[in-house]
């Protein structure tokens, strides 16, 4: 969904401060106040989640998109200039009665199969530097403490997730029907109510403290393999 709520949020920025990742993933603490008095180069400047967030996702966004299509129409009547890329013609997209928005596109390979993805408009690049890495663990945290993604297992579908700088999206590729007979001889059951409960799942997973401290360490241990 394009466009945040914007506010007057206001942050404290210190060019001057050093951040590690300790105080993250060791329990340390940031500088002493004693260490920081009397800094001059403290500055007040905008939370990073105030910014504009720029996705090519958000051009689908009904009322963005009317502004393109209208955009492009006037510009091909009126300049010479090349107009936008016109939109997949089989794409559709919209937004729920709860302002969750949506884009459907048909896939025809591989055949059978649908990819279900949740993508959340936050992502590293709005973390301030004392919560650096915070984003990647949250992603840890909700995907590895959904228990109905874990139906999907056996089914031929694959899970996964990741964070980027603007993005945290947890993905389903599935069979378009289950593999296994449903309940009561009834057949195989079509996959994608599954795939959507368990991405539903995912954004209400507990963050327990011993799942926090697990997904600590995984996120530890995959930072010694990219460094």
């Amino acid at each position: 969904k394009n466009g945040r709520t914007r506010s007057s949020s206001l942050v404290m920025k210190d060019d001057s401060s050093k951040f590690s990742f300790a105080s993250l993933f060791s329990g340390e603490g940031a500088a002493s106040p004693a260490a920081t008095r009397g800094r001059s180069s403290a500055t007040l400047e905008p939370h990073p989640s105030q910014r504009d967030h720029i996705n090519p996702l958000n051009a689908l966004y009904p009322p963005n998109k009317k502004a393109i299509e209208e955009s492009a129409a006037s510009l091909s009547s009126t300049s010479s200039s090349s107009p936008p890329l016109p939109f997949h013609p089989a794409v559709q997209s919209g937004v729920l009665s709860n302002g969750f928005s949506y884009v459907f596109l048909p896939n025809r390979s591989p055949p059978n199969r649908f990819e279900a993805h949740l993508q959340v408009f936050s992502g590293s690049s709005d973390e301030l530097e004392p919560q650096q890495g915070i984003a990647h663990l949250t992603e840890h945290v909700a995907y590895m403490g959904s228990r109905k993604r874990e139906r999907l297992f056996g089914t031929g579908s694959q899970t996964n997730a990741y964070t980027d700088f603007h993005h945290t999206v947890f993905y389903a590729a599935c069979p378009t029907y289950s593999p296994n007979a449903g309940s009561f001889g009834a057949g195989p059951q079509p996959m994608l109510p599954m795939a959507l409960d368990a991405l539903c799942d995912v954004m209400e997973a507990r963050c327990d403290p011993s799942r926090i401290e697990k997904e600590r360490q995984a996120v530890l241990s995959e930072m010694t393999m990219v460094n």
